[in-house]
């Protein structure tokens, strides 16, 4: 829009200086017949000049009709393009170089914003708050990583893991999490619950199996297989389960690893974590940190 109103600038500009009027006589400078509304032509006189001022509309001259010059000629205004002295003042078209920087001006200050936020925003805050993190929470600021005993990053422990054999079998020397419904089981890219409700025949049946499977696994009655045992987490990523599921698991696992059901009972119990705040939540044992502490026995 900016260049728009420049080009009109310029348009007019080069039409006023070629409907300027050759000094001395009526009509205009040779192939315009443009007239000034300011000043009649040159023998008008008084009445002439009035019609010239009756005649001029917003600083154009009537185009359908003229004065009557000495010796009976006719000056007409011919063509509703032609331009008056009004429209040609410095006045006017200062005026519209005005507009032109009343309408760019918004558009600069707009643009030294978006420069000026982007910079703030999108460069010198995330830089200042992953510093901040960093210095503050560095655990929690790499995503609360566990390693093993060569020192590599095994998981987090804020995601569960399977812990099975290739064939999809859960592997007897380390306690396992709850049911997953991301993906094929703790996928981190498709976290997901089963979005089974409790009328869902399906879900029923699932939870029959798993509740088998479990007992038989576990080698412990029906009724002793606690509730998260069977049932997925929201997110299919939860890496704790209840001290009763990890207390069904304690025989197998000292069992399998040559170990007192002495030990690895004081092992559950150091890595229980009692309700947030005291209330909230239940208690709860984290898998993930339960069996690397396992590994590094």
């Amino acid at each position: 829009m900016t260049s728009h109103f420049v080009r009109r600038i310029g348009a007019r500009a080069d039409r006023c200086d070629a409907g300027r009027s050759v000094p001395g006589d009526g009509v205009t400078s040779e192939g315009s017949s443009r007239v000034s509304a300011d000043r009649p032509p040159a023998g008008a006189g008084n009445l002439g000049a009035r019609r010239v001022r009756r005649r001029a509309h917003g600083g154009r001259i009537d185009a359908r009709r003229g004065w009557r010059a000495p010796g009976g000629g006719t000056v007409h205004a011919t063509g509703s393009s032609r331009i008056g002295a009004a429209d040609c003042s410095p006045g006017r078209i200062l005026t519209l170089a005005r507009r032109v920087r009343s309408l760019s001006h918004p558009a600069l200050m707009a643009l030294r914003a978006m420069l000026v936020l982007t910079v703030i925003l999108g460069v010198a805050y995330p830089l200042a708050m992953t510093g901040l993190a960093q210095v503050v929470f560095p655990d929690q600021a790499n995503g609360s990583t566990v390693q093993d005993t060569d020192g590599q990053v095994v998981g987090s422990r804020l995601l569960g893991q399977a812990f099975t054999d290739t064939a999809g079998q859960p592997l007897p020397q380390y306690f396992q999490p709850r049911p997953s419904a991301a993906g094929e089981g703790y996928d981190a890219g498709a976290s997901s619950g089963s979005n089974l409700g409790p009328d869902s025949q399906k879900l029923v049946a699932e939870i029959r199996a798993r509740q088998e499977q479990i007992a038989a696994f576990n080698g412990v009655p029906l009724a002793d297989v606690p509730a998260d045992a069977v049932t997925a987490s929201g997110s299919g990523l939860d890496p704790d389960i209840s001290p009763e599921y990890a207390a069904i698991q304690i025989s197998r696992v000292a069992k399998t690893r040559s170990l007192s059901v002495d030990q690895v009972t004081a092992l559950v119990t150091s890595h229980t974590v009692a309700p947030d705040l005291g209330y909230i939540g239940p208690h709860r044992v984290n898998v993930v940190t339960l069996n690397l502490a396992l590994d590094q026995w």
